[in-house]
């Protein structure tokens, strides 16, 4: 037992007797605990989930039966319930007495209870419950839980970063104590004494003042005879927190501290080792292949003289022999042809070599010839010195990606040659993956994209940002030496929360916040809205993120474009309420009083405006579920424009219509795109734009008014409603230059002229219309606030048009006007590209299709190497890139290689 030094000899005593004292309440807790599972008449133990009665709810019938008076029962010699099978006895014994027929005692063995002592019967045997040393661990400030009949009790440092010391309460009362992952033996104490002895204990820190001997043994430090003594650690725990330094430890540190140094006595003795390694090192390195003759000592030249002689000499001896086996195997195996034979397969072999030289040099297909051209070069190359093209780097990168199984299997196939994945991994780690903006990335995106060279008009970006679903959890980083997963939205709000903690700190106003596990990923994406290029600019972990959370996120990603040399013309997003919050946090100015905010100054552009956009697949989306919730599914709309009703029914009718066989030609339909699916929606097709734009489409608004001539009345205000939905959203989603020639809608052409009549259309004949319906259902008397709601579209979605709109309509006008633009279309300005990255994230990594906060990050790193030669999920609900073809000659980034030489 373990007990602190103390000299006199009073004071032992003293600490002596509460020693005593602890344990026996600490062991008198663990004997009611075990009491509580007892039954109090014949001493068996529940079983699991065995209903039980408390003893005093029973106590008239045992004072009658048993003679057993409760009020003489003590707390920790009795238990306090009843088994259910002496309840049942107790039970029947008690009907017979209420019916006076003779009452025989129950056949109960009444166990003799007797205090608790050293060979307690009831708690030998017994292991001590979880819930206590649970209560312990809480107690003392440390976190723990329970895991598979374990109690797992952890001490982070101070930013929680890292887990340093661990200790594993095992069930049978035994447990093993944890410093920096590594086991070490400590005394035999009581669970509080252990919490407080480990919470108090000093981490030994290594030798962290020999940087120059850590950096260049970083694979360790080997004795004499070879083996390893000590080992190089990037980090260490000092005075509460890590210290990402590297130091030196011995192979057999003990983890513990004991001395004033901060380091244990191992490591303390072998410090004097180091620092003769300082002073009296004469061991020359290897002499390193890569280092120029230049900088080479006399000595290191007459070396590498001899090296290069002595291995051309071994070369020469292989090649000799190598020559002698060809030629004895060709004398041995070879087969005589005849002149007819010979003249046969040099004519093949010929004609052979001119198709395939024919195939490969022509230009049709680049992408095969260079394949070609790298697998003949790897042929002949050796592995560790091909250099692939930086085309087929990406291909690989996008290929593994998907698969890194898929890969390796592909890659030792032997039908082709691909890059090992270490190599890949030099490429898709060029740096590390940061929450927030990252510099070195945008480096990247600057070199990568050609921004220096782009035109004015070419530098207008529209900002795109939305939340991704993750799986939460904590992984610790290796290259970092943190733990991700936590909520980071930032180093802004980070500050001002580690400012409000310091204020509030020491009064009633200080409220414990623990941090919180991520749950979302929150992506920042610019698009270019002449040109065609698009990035991620920061990524950051979040949960249930507000406006004011959004603010400096927003506000330090614009601030890096603007580094760039772009600007933030547009901030697209979907119409959550914390967006548009987050809209009149930037302090903009509506065009009428009254109306949402579409647009505010530029930060760090003050001569410029920045508009917001809501998606407008989204708004299609919600247009269609208020539709739906007309009559149908919820019930929650009852939509009517100038007198005429507008209802979901009325769709399924003309799909009932257009199904029937009560036409002159049945076998012909109107509408042979929409389906039962179009019509009877689950929460997964609600998701799908695609339903949503056939459902209000110009198709469906010609076969209402087909069904409307013959007889079918109360269809004009339905079909003036899909009429103008559809044309607005064509309007406002071109994604193509020459789309509407291809299917002749006048609609679909890109807008060259700021004069354009469908800009006017949309402001006055669009938003007029909406302003209208909502004007003539606030003008409907005898209803109520909540039933006038009910006759128009919802408040958001009408809010969100009229942003959209307005925003559009003026962002186009002022791009038009720059120097070079020559066109814009409109589908640059929606949510498209952060959905097609989130569908290639679901995709990266296998089957795994929810990926953690790390995760994220390095996936972003490989999609974005990977480039266009990554491809989404097929199940997305966006329209995919196709593939580019081109082949890039430029080099890709790649991870700085550690230089072991000093």
């Amino acid at each position: 037992m373990f007990f602190p030094i103390i000299s006199n000899k009073i004071a032992m005593v003293t600490a002596i007797k509460q020693q005593i004292t602890y344990e026996m309440i600490f062991w008198m807790d663990i004997h009611q605990k075990c009491l509580s599972t007892l039954c109090r008449l014949c001493g068996s133990m529940f079983k699991e989930r065995e209903k039980t009665k408390l003893k005093n709810v029973v106590s008239r019938d045992l004072q009658q039966c048993f003679k057993i008076d409760l009020t003489e029962d003590q707390l920790d010699i009795h238990p306090p319930a009843l088994c259910h099978s002496c309840t049942l006895k107790l039970s029947r014994w008690r009907k017979q007495r209420n019916s006076n027929k003779p009452a025989a005692v129950p056949t109960i063995s009444l166990h003799c209870f007797v205090p608790h002592g050293d060979d307690c019967s009831v708690c030998q045997g017994r292991n001590w419950d979880p819930s206590i040393v649970l209560d312990l661990c809480k107690q003392e400030g440390a976190v723990s839980w329970e895991f598979e009949g374990n109690v797992i009790c952890v001490f982070h440092d101070n930013f929680g970063e890292m887990v340093v010391k661990r200790i594993v309460f095992q069930p049978d009362g035994q447990y093993t104590v944890y410093l920096l992952g590594m086991q070490v033996d400590v005394p035999d104490l009581l669970p509080q004494q252990l919490i407080q002895f480990v919470q108090n204990v000093q981490v030994c820190t290594g030798n962290s003042t020999f940087p120059d001997i850590a950096r260049q043994n970083r694979d360790g430090l080997r004795g004499a005879d070879g083996e390893v003594v000590a080992t190089v650690e990037n980090h260490f725990f000092m005075n509460g927190s890590v210290s990402h330094r590297m130091t030196i430890r011995h192979s057999k540190c003990s983890r513990m501290a004991d001395t004033s140094s901060g380091m244990c006595n191992v490591c303390s003795i072998y410090k004097g080792t180091l620092h003769s390694k300082v002073r009296h090192s004469q061991t020359k390195d290897e002499l390193s292949k890569f280092k120029r003759n230049t900088y080479m000592t006399p000595e290191e030249l007459r070396r590498k003289v001899s090296e290069s002689a002595y291995n051309n000499k071994l070369l020469s001896q292989r090649n000799n022999k190598m020559k002698k086996t060809i030629r004895q195997l060709f004398q041995e195996e070879s087969i005589q042809l005849t002149p007819e034979d010979a003249d046969r397969v040099s004519s093949l072999v010929t004609e052979s070599s001119g198709d395939l030289s024919g195939i490969l040099s022509s230009d049709a297909n680049p992408n095969c010839k260079l394949l070609w051209q790298e697998q003949c070069k790897a042929a002949k190359t050796s592995p560790k010195q091909m250099r692939w093209h930086p085309a087929i780097i990406r291909w690989a990168i996008a290929i593994r990606a998907k698969s890194s199984s898929a890969y390796n299997v592909l890659r030792n196939s032997g039908f082709i040659r691909l890059p090992h994945q270490n190599t890949l991994n030099s490429y898709t780690h060029f740096t590390d993956p940061i929450i927030g903006v990252n510099p070195e990335l945008l480096s990247f995106y600057i070199k990568d994209l050609k921004l220096d060279d782009c035109p004015e008009h070419e530098r207008q970006v529209n900002l795109i940002f939305d939340e991704m679903k993750v799986s939460s959890g904590l992984a610790f980083s290796m290259r970092t030496g943190r733990m991700v997963g936590y909520v980071d939205v930032g180093d802004v709000v980070g500050q001002m929360e580690e400012f409000e903690r310091r204020c509030t700190e020491g009064t009633e106003l200080l409220i414990a916040k623990d941090k919180e596990i991520a749950s979302h990923a929150l992506l920042f994406l610019a698009r270019s809205i002449t040109s065609s290029y698009k990035f991620p600019v920061a990524y950051y972990a979040t949960k249930n993120v507000c406006a004011s959370e959004l603010y400096p996120m927003a506000m330090e990603c614009s601030q890096a474009l603007h580094m760039m040399g772009l600007t933030v013309r547009t901030l697209t997003s979907d119409g959550a309420s914390s967006n548009r919050r987050f809209y009149t946090i930037l302090g903009a100015q509506s065009s009428q009083p009254g109306e949402p905010i579409y647009k505010s100054r530029n930060c760090f552009q003050p001569t410029e405006e920045t508009f917001f956009i809501c998606d407008v697949p989204h708004l299609l989306k919600t247009t269609r579920n208020n539709f739906e919730n007309s009559g149908w599914n919820r019930s929650t709309k009852n939509l009517v424009f100038r007198g005429h009703s507008i209802r979901w029914p009325q769709l399924m009718q003309l799909y009932e219509w257009d199904q029937g066989l009560d036409r002159s030609a049945p076998g012909l339909r109107l509408l042979p795109r929409l389906t039962y699916e179009h019509l009877h929606l689950s929460p997964s097709l609600r998701m799908k734009v695609k339903l949503a734009a056939q459902v209000l489409s110009s198709s469906v608004a010609n076969a209402l008014e087909s069904r409307q001539t013959k007889g079918v009345k109360g269809l004009e205000s339905t079909i003036h409603f899909i009429r103008m939905v559809n044309r607005a959203f064509d309007i406002l989603n071109i994604s193509n230059k020459d789309a509407w020639q291809r299917k002749r809608n006048n609609d679909l052409k890109p807008f060259y002229s700021s004069d354009d009549p469908r800009l006017q259309w949309l402001l006055d004949d669009f938003l007029g219309f909406l302003k209208e319906w909502r004007e003539e259902g606030g003008q409907k008397e005898g209803l109520t606030k909540k039933e006038k709601l009910k006759l128009c579209l919802s408040r958001e979605t009408l809010d969100g048009f009229y942003i959209t709109v307005h925003s559009f309509v003026e962002a186009t006008r002022t791009l038009l006007q720059m120097d070079g633009a020559q066109y814009i279309l409109s589908d640059k300005f929606n949510q498209d590209p952060v959905e097609e990255f989130f569908s290639k994230q679901r995709g990266t990594g296998g089957s795994q299709d929810n990926p953690t906060v790390d995760q994220f990050g390095h996936f972003m790193l490989a999609n974005i190497v990977a480039g266009s030669r990554s491809v989404g999920s097929s199940r997305a609900n966006v329209r995919l890139e196709e593939v580019c073809r081109d082949i890039r000659d430029e080099p890709l980034p790649k991870r700085k290689r550690t230089n072991t030489n000093s």
